[in-house]
């Protein structure tokens, strides 16, 4: 599929929260759920012009403005027996809220004096309504929409919608690979959004959002194909799974029909948005029937230990470059948290192995973030303390 570009923003947030996360007792999300709060002011990345008559400052190098599409997943958000059962409506009610909590603040958290952009920037909290909420077991996937228009865009065109006012049609569709590909904590939930182009006249776009878990234990890598396979396959958006249609208050609430700057009011977050989306027809889509694709989730890909590496450029196999590691190496290499050794590690992971075969064994026609250009981390498992009561060691472990 193709489409024109649209501009939106759109931002990732997955978490494998181990059943640890309770309803009264959550931890705070704002270093997870907006990561750019620590990001340097004259980082560049700003989206925010400044209007004429204000003079230019540090704002207008930085910080990065709120998404305009946020797309959080989890998986083993509640105990296996409760999700199986489906009794996690409580602690997701909660978890949802928190996120909307987190999100409302963007714009102060972002910059380093706490404070919002004037007025004339578009400045002032955030609202997100929740256009879907797709369950399978522990696997939760919740999809917001920004109900103000981008900065950068509404500053050069008087009539701009936000993403929530461009919200066509959101189908949601779920599915299991556990036992007989139904029961357990393993499978994956998705929502296809299709959105208003910003261009009177061209194509709706379509944007698709998984979240996955798949098969555990350092040995089961065909187990994990296997399981992407069968999600590719299955995972399945029909016209009778429908999320949900936001129903946006007026932005230009102060009455003069020809002003361009939102008026910003203590407008309550919604809990969802107010109406079912309507279905635009009744054919079937896979997930690859879209504009944009992004997956997330817990994929359980490891580090081969003993193993031959592969090269991350070009896959081939080459043992005196790639020699096997022995999981002391493996240890020291995250032990010193050097970027730089990090990359080191590349080479023996399980899914680079696997995309590097002809044709790709797992996540066919998708991009992996350069993880060497941008200096992402080895995630790894650990042991909470028998003392945690909450979830808050969850977002910051220790090594």
């Amino acid at each position: 599929m193709s489409a024109q570009h649209s501009g939106l923003r759109v931002q990732l947030a997955s978490l494998n929260a181990n059943a640890k996360l309770e309803s009264d007792a959550l931890p705070e999300f704002e270093r997870w759920l907006i990561p750019t709060c620590g990001e340097d002011e004259t980082s560049g990345f700003a989206t925010a012009p400044t209007p004429p008559r204000l003079k230019p400052s540090a704002m207008c190098v930085g910080p990065r403005e709120a998404p305009d599409l946020y797309a959080v997943g989890f998986q083993e958000l509640g105990a296996l027996s409760a999700a199986l059962a489906g009794c996690t409506e409580t602690l997701r009610a909660s978890v949802d809220r928190e996120i909307r909590r987190t999100l409302r603040v963007h714009q102060a958290t972002v910059r380093p004096d706490r404070m919002y952009d004037p007025l004339e920037m578009g400045g002032g909290p955030e609202n997100y309504a929740l256009i879907a909420e797709v369950v399978h077991g522990g696997i939760v996937l919740f999809v917001y929409a920004r109900e103000r228009p981008p900065q950068v865009v509404a500053a050069h065109r008087k009539e701009v919608r936000s993403a929530a006012e461009r919200i066509r049609e959101v189908r949601t569709t779920q599915v299991g690979t556990g036992i007989f590909d139904v029961m357990g904590n393993k499978g994956a939930v998705g929502a296809r959004v299709r959105v208003a182009s910003s261009t009177p006249g061209a194509e709706d776009e379509v944007y698709t959002f998984v979240c996955a878990h798949l098969a555990a234990h350092d040995h089961n890598v065909q187990r994990r194909n296997a399981d992407w396979r069968s999600i590719a396959e299955r995972l399945v958006f029909s016209h009778k799974q429908l999320g949900y249609i936001p129903s946006v208050l007026p932005r230009n609430l102060g009455g003069d029909p020809s002003a361009t700057i939102a008026q910003v009011q203590s407008v309550p977050t919604k809990t969802v948005a107010e109406h079912q989306s309507s279905a635009l027809d009744e054919k079937e889509y896979s997930l690859y029937d879209t504009h944009r694709l992004f997956v997330m989730g817990d994929l359980n890909y490891r580090i081969s230990a003993n193993s031959v590496g592969v090269n991350p450029a070009d896959g081939t196999s080459d043992p005196s470059k790639f020699p096997p590691l022995n999981k002391r190496d493996i240890k020291s290499m995250l032990a010193s948290k050097d970027p730089e050794r990090w990359t080191w590690l590349l080479p023996y992971d399980q899914l680079i192995a696997q995309r590097a075969h002809t044709p790709p064994l797992a996540f066919q026609e998708l991009c992996v973030p350069d993880m060497n250009r941008w200096r992402i981390p080895p995630t790894y498992k650990y042991i909470i303390p028998a003392s945690s009561k909450q979830g808050a060691d969850i977002l910051n472990p220790k090594l």
